[in-house]
């Protein structure tokens, strides 16, 4: 086992943990980045210094885009992080990493390590495409786009730098989308739950009725 490799796998899962399991927005977004920024360093030989660098930029835009949204919520930005805690959530990664592990010792080219993590992170990263909130599903697809590609790089060695530069554009693609859909959310219902309004939240302007006239009009005796 490559110890560096060991402590950057493990730097890794333990964002994407974070990201999926914490109920407070800027929390999930620290997590999601930790996890993006460190996957591309699981592989041996490391890519090269320029797919590299490239890849880092959009795990770092990915997350600055959603930040700035975030910051548009009226108040600390509650998201829906796992009903189950990040330590139930910590054993499932494990659990996928031991066997990812064994999987990358029998016959496959890349580090094991890699493919331990690639399927420690796609193990955590499927339940939150099912939730209702909209920060958590794209967390989820993000984390997603990043297990393929660390267990390609496990399986099959590491990824050339076209699949790198491919690889980062998409997840600075789903960053832009979240962060549209984070700010989109926020303005309409003042929450981060897709299709919810919360009570104080500003009602639609194309709204019949709603704002021309009040709910009462007293009658006028002649």
């Amino acid at each position: 086992m490559n110890a560096g490799l060991a402590v950057i796998g493990i730097a890794v899962v333990a964002g994407a943990v974070v990201a999926v399991s914490a109920h407070e927005g800027r929390a999930t977004i620290l997590g999601l980045v930790l996890a993006l920024v460190a996957a591309p360093l699981v592989a041996a030989p490391l890519p090269a210094a320029l797919p590299l660098a490239a890849r880092l930029v959009a795990a770092i835009l990915a997350g600055y885009l959603v930040w700035i949204a975030l910051r548009a919520a009226p108040g600390p930005a509650r998201t829906r992080g796992s009903r189950l805690g990040w330590p139930v959530e910590a054993l499932v990664a494990g659990a996928a990493a031991v066997v990812g592990y064994g999987v990358g010792g029998v016959g496959a080219s890349g580090a094991p390590e890699a493919t331990a993590v690639g399927l420690a992170l796609a193990a955590v990263a499927v339940p939150p495409l099912f939730r209702t909130d909209g920060l958590q599903i794209g967390v989820g697809a993000a984390l997603l786009v990043t297990a393929a590609e660390v267990l390609r790089g496990g399986l099959v060695g590491p990824p050339s730098a076209l699949e790198q530069l491919v690889a980062g554009g998409l997840i600075a693609a789903i960053g832009a989308a979240l962060a549209a859909g984070v700010d989109a959310s926020i303005a309409t219902g003042g929450s981060l739950e897709i299709g919810e309004r919360s009570p104080g939240a500003a009602r639609p302007a194309d709204e019949p009725g709603e704002t021309a006239r009040p709910w009462y009009r007293p009658r006028i005796r002649r």
